[in-house]
Parts: structure tokens; C-alpha cells; sequence
């Protein structure tokens, strides 16, 4: 009985330390978040479930060829429709590499604050701000290679949101 005493109270600590830590929303993590990784040969990230990828067009090519510098994923299940298309949460994510020059759009929106986010331990430096009404965040990693912009229309969704979190800590650069 004295064992059981002793033990008991040890066996609890440890059963409700592990309950912590299994509801912990902090969002450092992915929060369950599911979906497919997209690989344009240069970048790649997690496309959630529920949201769609939409492949982005070289601008600069003849062929129309895909820009594997780019990746677009909307908060839809129709990307063919244009209503939900342009209302939809979207997370636009840029590379650029050394020969590229990134030039920085803040001065389009309004409303806007400097911010900064944690992705995989490193700061990313950015703003928040308004489009037409709609809440955006830009955010880009320390050497400016990696740029990823957010609408979220619905308001659901914020750039503390886990599945914006699990968006991010997939990013990688092939």
C-alpha cells in the first residue's frame, strides 16, 4: 500500500505532463495539418488539404511553361472558379535566387505594420497590411531568398494560424 502511495502520485505527474504537452497550440508545430507536397524542382511546399495548388505561368516564356520559381495554393476546392478563386485564403511563395532581384511591394497596401515571424527557429522579417480590404502578410527568410505572401479573405486565417505554420516549416529549396 506505502508503494502504491509513492508511485501513484509519480505515474499522475507524468500522465498530466504528457497531456500538456499533446495540447500544446503554440503553433510551432504543424497542428496535424495534412496535404501534398508540391516540388516545382527548385522549391517545394506543403499544399494542405482542402486547398488547391495552381500551377503559375513563366511570364517570360514563349511556351508557357511553368515557373518553377513559384508556388500557389488557395484556400478552394475549385480553383476553376473564379468567385471562389479571388475570395479564397491564398499563400504565395517566391524563390529567388542569386540573379534575381527581389523588389518589395509594401508600399502598394495600406494599413501597414512591420512584423516578424519564427519559421524553423530563424526570424523572418515582414509586414501586415491591407489589399483592397483584404488582410495580407509578406514575410521574407534573412537572405531574401525565399518571399511568401498571404491574403486571407475569409478572416479565418492569420499568419499565426497553423496551417500557415505548417506552409512555412515545409519550404525548401531543392
Amino acid at each position: 500500500m506505502k508503494f502504491i502511495k509513492r508511485v501513484l502520485p509519480i505515474i499522475l505527474c507524468f500522465v498530466f505532463a504528457f497531456s500538456l504537452v499533446a495540447c500544446d497550440k503554440g503553433g510551432s508545430g504543424d497542428g496535424g495539418v495534412k496535404g501534398e507536397v508540391i516540388d516545382t524542382g527548385k522549391i517545394s511546399a506543403i499544399c494542405p488539404d482542402g486547398w488547391s495548388n495552381s500551377p503559375v505561368t513563366d511570364i517570360f516564356s514563349d511556351d508557357d511553361e511553368i515557373d518553377d520559381t513559384r508556388l500557389q495554393f488557395y484556400r478552394t476546392d475549385d480553383i476553376e472558379d473564379l468567385t471562389k478563386l479571388f475570395s479564397a485564403d491564398s499563400v504565395n511563395i517566391y524563390y529567388y535566387d542569386e540573379n534575381t532581384i527581389y523588389m518589395d511591394s509594401k508600399d502598394f497596401y495600406d494599413n501597414v505594420e512591420d512584423t516578424s515571424i519564427q519559421v524553423n527557429g530563424e526570424t523572418w522579417e515582414g509586414y501586415t497590411g491591407e489589399s483592397l480590404g483584404v488582410p495580407i502578410a509578406t514575410f521574407n527568410n534573412a537572405d531574401q531568398t525565399i518571399v511568401v505572401t498571404f491574403a486571407f479573405a475569409s478572416g479565418e486565417i492569420d499568419e499565426t494560424s497553423d496551417v500557415v505554420t505548417a506552409i512555412l516549416e515545409s519550404i525548401t529549396i531543392d
